[in-house]
């Protein structure tokens, strides 16, 4: 059986070939954690904008009355990224060019979630 982080390495790396172009596990105040992307600049910045990107949409969500878990969408004409929650201190952040629709991401983005939900829980799927 892989070990934890071999198990995470492979989830991030399954959302290649589910068509994203980059999978990154970020802590929610901003930490990278791993990355499949080696084009990102500053990979600390990228992970600090996405966990604040993250965490502004949950408190202005929690100002509303909701309390459901937030999946984060930005959405242009060239690309998107997706942001999960995998845990409570890991968020999933995922790149997309502008081949996928929304639903598509949205789908593919859960179900990679959840691969590396049970990653990162150490259980097998």
């Amino acid at each position: 059986m892989p070990d934890k982080q071999q198990a995470i390495r492979d989830a991030l790396q399954a959302a290649l070939r589910d068509g994203f172009v980059a999978a990154s596990l970020v802590t929610r105040d901003g930490i990278n954690v791993q990355t499949t992307d080696s084009r990102v600049g500053s990979p600390e910045t990228f992970a600090a904008m996405s966990a604040a990107l993250v965490g502004a949409a949950e408190a202005a969500l929690f100002e509303r009355g909701v309390i459901d878990a937030v999946r984060v969408v930005a959405h242009t004409p060239t690309g998107s990224l997706v942001a999960v929650g995998v845990s409570d201190d890991l968020l999933l952040v995922l790149l997309a060019e502008k081949t996928k629709s929304l639903g598509e991401l949205q789908t593919n983005a859960d179900a990679i979630g959840n691969k590396v939900r049970v990653a990162v829980a150490g259980a097998r799927p």
